[in-house]
């Protein structure tokens, strides 16, 4: 009986996986002017490269990394307009944190600045509609199946540890703005795989999604306005804005290692027999 019922959970997870893939499927399909099937092909991608993590499958020639790799250089051809989107959206991230008359003016000099006007994005889809429905094909065959529970329970307790020893590093007191990118980066793979985890065990980790979610967002807003930053470094024009950019770096800062220390308080030991 007991068998019965882990063999339904794996055969849920797998499922969601499977669904993953049909959406992209679908999305690659879809008008390619239309910049919300990019974005969703993007988030899908990250998805499907983060299950690559959990269950690290080598065998033979198979080799998780080759097509991460894939995936990964595909994503990042689909790009296209997404720089200046950051930039639009991390200006609109500043404009709620204007506290003064002050920081309204040099907000508005920053925007008058650096606002980009957003183009359709130009991509080459002639070629990355086969590459990508190629890799589907090779993921599908090889890297969605696993052969019990045990495998995925290994590969979710090996993401927090990671993203556990990536985090006090962050936040230490030598932690620098990188160690926080490989966090972000991290917080996001094990968010995305508890969505698969979570269609075999619903009632489980449901206030830690909801929590770690809301960390990733932060920890990527704090990326952009470090991107900002960099990029405005040269131009003594708009230095008077490094005050706001600071003090929302600051907030947000504070904030998520408030976050990181709320949910990861367990050893990855505790944490995995939380999912039951």
């Amino acid at each position: 009986m007991a068998s019965k019922k882990i063999e339904y959970r794996a055969s849920l997870i797998q499922q969601a996986v499977f669904k993953t893939i049909e959406k992209l499927e679908k999305h690659i399909n879809k008008p390619v002017t239309e910049e919300e099937y990019i974005h969703r092909i993007r988030v899908d991608i990250k998805r499907l490269r983060g299950w690559l993590r959990v269950l690290r499958i080598r065998d033979g020639e198979l080799d998780w990394k080759i097509i991460d790799q894939h995936l990964h250089d595909i994503a990042g051809s689909l790009g296209g307009s997404r720089d200046a989107e950051v930039i639009n959206e991390t200006l609109q991230l500043l404009s709620d944190h204007i506290g003064n008359d002050h920081d309204q003016a040099v907000f508005d000099h920053l925007k008058e600045k650096i606002y980009v006007e957003i183009s359709p994005a130009v991509i080459d889809w002639k070629k990355i509609k086969p590459e990508l429905t190629e890799q589907l094909q090779i993921y599908k065959k090889d890297y969605v199946s696993f052969k019990n529970m045990a495998a995925v329970k290994r590969g979710i307790r090996r993401l927090y540890k990671k993203t556990l020893g990536l985090g006090n590093q962050a936040f230490s007191s030598n932690g620098v703005f990188e160690d926080l990118h490989k966090l972000r980066r991290w917080v996001k793979y094990l968010n995305y795989q508890l969505n698969f985890v979570r269609k075999a065990y619903p009632d489980c980790l449901e206030d830690f999604k909801k929590e770690i979610s809301l960390l990733g967002s932060d920890l990527g807003e704090i990326h952009d306005l470090v991107m900002l930053k960099e990029r405005i470094k040269n131009d003594v024009d708009l230095q008077n804005t490094n005050e706001l950019i600071d003090k929302t770096t600051e907030y947000l800062l504070n904030k998520s290692r408030q976050s990181y220390h709320y949910l990861f308080n367990l050893s990855p030991e505790k944490f995995i027999q939380l999912i039951e």
